[in-house]
């Protein structure tokens, strides 16, 4: 309750970026992304889906590149570092474990992508 009156408050550009920071992968990507890294735990993958799979894995990493960006952004705008804004507004990063374009199963940072 305290963060959402803090958000509230703040001036209108730090509380869109903080809007952008914390908004969730669009449904319909991360419903195809997690079939398909179900598909490929259990080794029924095709060639043309795991091209998708690959495909998804960027356009996910570009979102949590551009959600770091606006964080950074933020904490300049604050003032603050990065870690003071992530505590400030109880954000938490979460590490992961996806499928990678290996055979084998990697720990990949996706950075920001708990906050929703």
């Amino acid at each position: 309750m305290q963060t959402k009156r803090k958000i509230l408050s703040l001036p209108n550009e730090q509380s869109l970026l903080l809007q952008q920071i914390t908004a969730s992968i669009p449904s319909h990507l991360q419903e195809r992304y997690d079939l398909l890294i179900s598909k490929r735990q259990d080794n029924t993958l095709t060639d043309k889906e795991y091209q998708e799979l690959i495909n998804l894995g960027e356009q996910i990493e570009a979102i949590d590149v551009t959600r770091l960006e606006k964080l950074t952004e933020l904490a300049k705008l604050r003032q603050m570092s990065l870690n003071s804004v992530i505590e400030e507004f109880q954000l938490q990063p979460q590490v992961l474990v996806v499928g990678c374009v290996s055979d084998s199963v990697t720990h990949h940072l996706r950075l920001l992508s708990a906050l929703r």
